[in-house]
């Protein structure tokens, strides 16, 4: 039978790491809260994925960062989060305890893969893409109808984009032709996005917020319009 830990990760996907519900006596206490904390890195630092939906609410201020100092910093927790799993004593582990350290390790392994041997963020243009306006397209798929602090939230990571685009002009140094090609096809579009995403805002966004709006807006469009 599969561990509690090997459950959820396969329920979710090893990208999300995501763990079921606690089962008592399920699952070797240290890898469960290994499990946790690695869920809960995985959710504030996992990219923007236009076609991989996120199934748990980022962390409350949470807002995109991929330049290179932080790049950085998430090579160092994930080789900490390596050296913490293969520390653990598998010694009397059950059929389910093995199963749940091995798919453990590879959900931490698999971040090794994608920033240093994909190497997305120095490769695809694309992807910064993905890390602006996917960032905000990733709040409104939560919630059809914005309230308030779903207004904030937005307003917050429209005023992001200057950073993530400057991030991308400062991380692309292997940037792969192919990529750059389907990324120049992709912003074409970005002026009707963003009135778009205006005009449907427009009726959610309070008096309160409406400066902070037009700001973000404002901010997104030429930070955009200097990637283009």
């Amino acid at each position: 039978m599969l561990g509690r830990i090997a459950a959820g990760l396969l329920a979710a996907g090893l990208s999300t790491g995501l763990l079921a519900q606690e089962e008592p006596g399920a699952s070797h206490p240290g890898l469960v809260q290994l499990a946790e904390a690695f869920d809960a890195w995985r959710v504030a630092n996992r990219p923007v994925n236009p076609f991989a939906a996120l199934r748990t609410a980022r962390p409350p201020g949470w807002s995109p960062d991929w330049s290179r100092n932080a790049l950085q910093q998430r090579k160092v927790e994930y080789l900490q989060f390596q050296g913490r799993v293969k520390a653990i004593n598998s010694l009397g582990f059950d059929t389910g305890d093995q199963i749940d350290a091995a798919l453990l390790g590879a959900a931490i392994e698999r971040v090794h893969w994608e920033l240093e041997v994909l190497a997305t963020p120095r490769r695809n243009p694309g992807f910064y893409l993905d890390q602006s306006l996917g960032s905000v397209f990733e709040v409104l798929i939560r919630t059809p109808e914005p309230d308030e602090a779903d207004v904030e939230e937005l307003i917050r990571r429209l005023h992001r984009f200057p950073a993530t685009i400057n991030a991308a002009k400062l991380g692309l140094d292997r940037g792969v032709p192919m990529l750059a090609e389907a990324a120049i096809a992709r912003i074409g579009e970005v002026d009707a996005r963003v009135d778009a995403l205006q005009q449907a805002l427009a009726p959610f966004v309070t008096e309160r917020l409406q400066y902070d709006f037009n700001v973000g807006i404002r901010a997104a469009r030429q930070a955009l319009a200097s990637y283009k």
